[in-house]
């Protein structure tokens, strides 16, 4: 597998407030599900907090997600890189805390995690340092994954590096606020990669429909649940489907966190992509349940994350 078995499901009720944030990046005020809400926004969103309770919430709650999460990029990875992952370049973009810079560069990969919370790039590069120290030789050697602060909409981060094989991003489409912003994150994937490079991206669904029963087995066994919230208007007059998801409590505020997801629709991200340069879109949905999980055999009926790899021209 990818990824190592995350450690067992530990249940139990969110604790603490709710910290509701948009895709903005930042904290919306109003009562969730008016259009107020998805309109009203201050600049105090924890960005790095958000981040680490996703984390924590896919290390402890979210076991059989994390399983069939990580059983779908496998795939897409065999596909696209059949002979491995040693010394393949890659740039994990939106990298968040960095489990999944990690997890790639400990099958060999060399991998630049990109983030635009200078937090987490700090708290990722301590996390590898301290990874490395703790494992020696038989841990990820220093060199195969570093962390730098970026952001889609300044591709000068990218200065001086070597184009990437392949580029990754896991749940970060997704906060694009603008078809602008959309059509950036696909021109900055396009500037990362080398003529042929592969893009795996994984993002939500515009198919997904959030629905009670899902979300019962989904608080139980994974903590954390969706629902359908007003649409949101983008900076350029687009009213594009929006879905609010609740994690389980931050280990940094013991607040829970509701995150706001807008749910592009598949034309816009392949106009965007095509118009970057990519071809042989193709896309996929997590489509392995897990063994003895209800909640995985329900997700598969109807999953909340896309996954579209696509191919850089030559």
């Amino acid at each position: 597998m990818l990824l190592a078995t995350p450690r067992p499901l530990l249940r139990g009720a969110w604790h603490g407030q709710v910290r509701t944030c948009s895709p903005l990046g930042v904290v919306s005020r109003g009562r969730p599900g008016t259009a107020a809400f998805v309109r009203s926004c201050t600049n105090s969103y924890d960005q790095a907090g958000t981040a680490a309770a996703f984390a924590q919430a896919v290390s402890n709650n979210m076991a059989t997600y994390a399983l069939m999460e990580a059983a779908a990029v496998e795939a897409a990875l065999q596909r696209a890189l059949p002979q491995g992952l040693h010394n393949v370049r890659v740039i994990d973009i939106g990298c968040g805390e960095g489990r999944w810079s990690r997890a790639l560069a400990a099958r060999g990969a060399v991998v630049t995690g990109v983030d635009p919370s200078q937090e987490l790039v700090d708290m990722s590069n301590a996390a590898q340092k301290q990874k490395q120290q703790h494992e020696g030789a038989a841990g990820v050697m220093n060199g195969r994954v570093d962390f730098v602060h970026g952001s889609v909409l300044d591709p000068t981060c990218l200065a001086g590096r070597q184009p990437a094989d392949l580029a990754l991003s896991v749940m970060v489409l997704q906060m694009m606020r603008s078809s602008r912003e959309l059509a950036a994150m696909a021109q900055f994937t396009a500037a990362s990669l080398r003529p042929g490079g592969d893009m795996l991206f994984i993002f939500v669904s515009d198919a997904y429909e959030p629905c009670d029963e899902q979300n019962r087995l989904m608080a139980a066994d994974w903590g954390w649940e969706s629902r359908r919230t007003s649409p949101f208007t983008t900076d350029d007059g687009a009213a594009i489907l929006a879905v609010l998801f609740t994690m389980v409590a931050s280990s940094r505020s013991g607040d829970a966190v509701q995150v706001l997801n807008l749910q592009w629709p598949r034309a816009d991200v392949e106009r965007a992509f095509v118009a970057a340069g990519f071809t042989r879109l193709r896309w996929a949905t997590f489509d392995e349940a897990v063994p003895g999980s209800e909640a995985s055999l329900m997700y598969t009926r109807n999953p909340h994350a896309a996954l579209l790899t696509a191919t850089l021209a030559g």
